[in-house]
């Protein structure tokens, strides 16, 4: 959306913006951990495709099938078929089929709408237990989601007067919780952890789970619950596999700095890209990297078209605001150094508001 709204700001009449999108619904998807604890309702988050028009380009409301790399087409499911020049990819990140159906019985699903509605809906009449919150696999979208997510259920439950009686743990394959961010934060994030008495179990690799006794099953043992959260396993759309542009992790290759792949005028963007780091781990699927991402593509397409050489490059830095329940801190860094060293920056109520402007300009955006 904002690569296209970009492009369709600086091109000339004999262009063309085409964004092809799936749903005739879109979510602010940080949002869904507000619903999740009731300060937010569906439809304040929510906004409708077409709305979109006026101001980006021409919407397709429809999915995209195929992408045919030599011919320089992409299919739709309804049969449309639509030439490029410049093509863009930023289908993100999508829930594997893969013990889906086992996990929906168990539990809720954090990274959906339904998921969230139905943990407001759990947890106002839940009386004392274990919350469990489960990251099944790496990588996932918003890596931050499931810690900031048991943070707004401590509160939660504090304001309920319960607070004694729910204990709320976070089983994730990290070796620290935001490891691409390094120690420092690992470190950081752990202790906020720890203060607000909210149990870390690192390296736990899910194997499945038995609804009717209700208990996790990790590599390293058995986890019982009473209500389960999860986040389950991530891939890259069909079109991605199906269309030969999934490397050998699945996600797309791209140049860390131009974001273009290696085939010629195509760019992955945001969670449907893999980028390796120095450190050894991958980019993380964070819709902050899609946002500065965008902006690069799009305006070094612009260069292009005029014949000229790109004109801005993706550098890994990063900021990130985190919510600790009635406050937030935030994190300021650059994931493209050999060893990160990212500033944690106190909590206070202005992160809190910041996450809210973020909202706010989202909504705008999309109307």
């Amino acid at each position: 959306m904002a690569a296209a709204r970009t492009l369709q700001q600086g091109l000339s009449d004999q262009h063309k913006v085409i964004l092809i999108e799936q749903h005739s619904e879109l979510y602010f998807q940080p949002s869904l951990l507000w619903l999740m604890v009731g300060r937010r309702k569906i439809l304040d988050i929510t906004r409708k495709t077409r709305q979109m028009q006026a101001s980006s380009a021409s919407v397709i409301c429809s999915e995209a099938r195929t992408v045919n790399i030599s011919k320089k087409t992409v299919k739709t499911t309804d049969d449309q078929t639509f030439s490029f020049d410049q093509l863009i990819l930023a289908t993100g990140a999508m829930a594997t089929k893969a013990n889906t159906k086992e996990l929906a019985s168990a539990g809720y699903n954090l990274y959906t709408v339904d998921g969230a509605l139905a943990i407001n809906s759990a947890i106002k009449s839940f009386r004392g237990g274990e919350i469990v919150l489960v990251v099944t696999s790496l990588p996932h979208k918003c890596p931050p989601a499931v810690y900031e997510a048991a943070f707004l259920l401590k509160e939660w439950f504090s304001k309920a007067g319960n607070r004694e009686d729910v204990n709320i743990s976070i089983h994730t394959p990290e070796v620290i919780p935001l490891q691409q961010a390094g120690t420092k934060v690992g470190q950081a994030l752990s202790e906020k952890l720890q203060k607000q008495k909210i149990n870390l179990y690192t390296e736990q690799r899910f194997k499945n789970v038995d609804p009717v006794q209700q208990i996790i099953h990790f590599e390293s043992g058995e986890v019982p619950y009473d209500l389960l959260i999860y986040i389950p396993r991530h891939v890259a759309p069909e079109v991605i596999s199906d269309s030969g542009l999934a490397d050998e992790t699945g996600w797309i290759s791209v140049d860390p700095f131009t974001l273009e792949t290696c085939y010629k005028d195509i760019y992955a963007i945001g969670d449907v890209n893999h980028i390796l780091l120095p450190s050894g781990l991958a980019m993380p699927k964070a819709g902050a990297f899609a946002h500065f991402q965008s902006q690069v593509v799009a305006d070094n397409i612009l260069k292009k078209l005029e014949h000229k050489p790109p004109a801005r490059f993706f550098g890994g830095k990063s900021a990130c605001m985190i919510e600790t329940g009635s406050t937030a801190f935030a994190l300021w860094g650059n994931l493209y150094k050999q060893n990160p060293s990212f500033i944690v920056l106190p909590e206070n109520r202005f992160w809190l508001s910041g996450k809210w402007f973020v909202e706010r300009v989202w909504l705008y955006e999309h109307s």
